[in-house]
């Protein structure tokens, strides 16, 4: 009877694991999938400004690893509007600037 109990009790905890795995793993594709939706429109926002392009670099000249279309609050960018995209990266390249 004992060993029966342990028996489930071990096949629930180790199915319990196994979703949490999985669940992680999803969450980490979805993420992932937002977030190459966001860097796409905005690479395509960006390479039809030349100003944009020009912050872009800037960040990239100060920090070789950002990534200004995701890194800080140009993340949670929702609509497609290239003057809020521009302010956002002005604060970010200021950001990065007070830091160095």
């Amino acid at each position: 009877m004992i060993n029966d109990s342990l028996t489930i009790a071990t096949a629930l905890v180790s199915l319990f694991v196994i979703i949490l795995v999985f669940g992680s793993i999803y969450y980490s594709y979805v993420t992932t999938k937002k977030n190459m939706r966001i860097l796409a429109r905005n690479s395509i926002l960006m390479s039809a400004d030349d100003e944009m392009l020009e912050l872009c670099k800037k960040i990239m000249n100060i920090d070789p690893n950002a990534c200004p279309l995701l890194d800080g609050d140009t993340s949670k960018l929702i609509k497609a509007d290239p003057e809020k995209l521009k302010m956002l990266l002005k604060n970010h390249l200021k950001n990065l600037e007070e830091k160095v």
